[in-house]
């Protein structure tokens, strides 16, 4: 368990800088209660690292709106974390059109008590 979190900071530190990240390593929640706590707060991907990926220096991108999972290498996290965060900000794009013109207020509305 002490080298899985000794890796996880390591990614950490490699993708820290263009996405928010925690470290949810509390070793008592299973990855599904996680998972599903995650997709909740609407968190649109979440980065994975089991002991298998540690042996193999590889993490698992996750993304929560269409449950896609993408191996990268350590290595080339960045790259590969830049692609699925693409994805996964079209898709944000994407759903913030849907919301009906009705519910949304201009920058030009103000209202002054």
């Amino acid at each position: 368990m002490l080298r899985e979190k000794q890796y996880s900071k390591q990614v950490n530190e490699k993708i820290k800088d263009p996405v928010w990240v925690y470290i949810d390593d509390d070793g008592k929640t299973q990855l599904g209660e996680k998972i599903c706590r995650s997709e909740m707060l609407s968190i649109p991907a979440h980065v994975e690292v089991s002991p298998r990926d540690l042996k193999e220096r590889f993490v698992t991108l996750s993304e929560s709106d269409n449950h896609e999972r993408t191996k990268v290498s350590f290595d080339d996290l960045i790259l590969g974390n830049t692609k699925s965060f693409e994805k996964v900000m079209e898709y944000l794009r994407r759903n913030s059109r849907s919301v009906p013109r009705s519910m949304m207020a201009e920058a030009n509305d103000t209202l002054y008590l």
